[in-house]
This record gives structure tokens, C-alpha cells and sequence, in this order.
């Protein structure tokens, strides 16, 4: 796993690799991710599931929990949580894959739809929180008669 090192002002962000101890440079796919996981988030998408849709949303194949876990640096529960809640809204699709004759199976997870879709349901939403807030300031505007 890699430990993050606070970037001083002006330098780039640098990780360390604990396998080799060696500074890698925080790569370009790293911060478009982070761009999108704040664009997610603040359409008031829970951070968690909004990296893990970032994740799956570039993955093209399929992923079990751990490689989500591995990826996004969330927790387990977070995982799950994140998962639970793309699986409802029909955006992801689930896999049992049997790993020998005992024990639970694995589950993979892969984008059950485009990103359109995905898009398209986003932008319906906002436009709803959009039109849920004007409609509040219209009636404020109306109990104080304001013009």
C-alpha cells in the first residue's frame, strides 16, 4: 500500500511505494479522478460511492471488493456501503464467482449501463434539487411580498 506525503506549496504530491520505498509522482489518471470523485460529490453523492463510480467508471472489466478496496483506499464497510447503493440505482452489475468447492463466493462488480445513463439520471436529479430550490425561493419571495 502507498503512504501519501502532503505536497509543499508548489511541488507536486508525492506517494511512496512501500514495496520498493521509491517516490512515484501522483499520475495524471490520479488527479483526473479526484476532479471527477469532487464533481461526483458535490451533486451530494457520498465520497465513498462517488470514488468507487469513478473507479468502475474507467475499469471496463470486471472488479472483486478488494480490488475496489485496493484502488479507491476505502475501507471494507465503505465498500459495501458504495456498492449497495450503485447496485440500486441499476448502474452496476454483480457477479458470484465460486472460488473452490467451499465458502462464500467472490463478488465482482462491473457498469451495468453507459455512462449516458448514468449521466442522463445525475442531471435529473440536480434538475430536481434545482427546481425544489427555486420553488422554495418563490414562495420566501411570496411571504415576504417581495418583487
Amino acid at each position: 500500500m502507498a503512504k501519501s506525503k502532503r505536497a509543499k506549496k508548489g511541488k507536486p504530491s508525492v506517494t511512496v511505494d512501500d514495496k520498493t520505498d521509491s517516490p512515484k509522482a501522483t499520475s495524471a489518471r490520479t488527479r483526473e479522478d479526484s476532479g471527477l470523485v469532487s464533481a461526483l460529490s458535490a451533486t451530494g453523492m457520498p465520497k465513498g460511492v462517488a470514488r468507487t463510480l469513478a473507479l468502475l467508471s474507467t475499469a471496463g472489466d470486471w472488479l472483486t471488493s478488494q480490488d475496489i478496496e485496493r484502488e479507491t483506499r476505502l475501507r471494507q464497510p465503505e465498500v459495501s456501503i458504495a456498492v449497495r447503493e450503485l447496485l440500486g440505482r441499476g448502474w452496476l452489475a454483480r457477479d458470484a464467482v465460486k472460488v473452490g468447492a467451499k465458502g462464500r463466493p467472490v463478488y465482482t462488480f462491473k457498469m451495468a449501463v453507459d455512462l449516458r445513463q448514468v449521466y442522463d439520471d445525475l442531471r435529473a436529479s440536480e434538475s430536481e434539487r434545482i427546481d425544489a430550490i427555486k420553488g422554495n425561493l418563490d414562495r420566501i419571495r411570496d411571504m415576504w411580498g417581495v418583487k
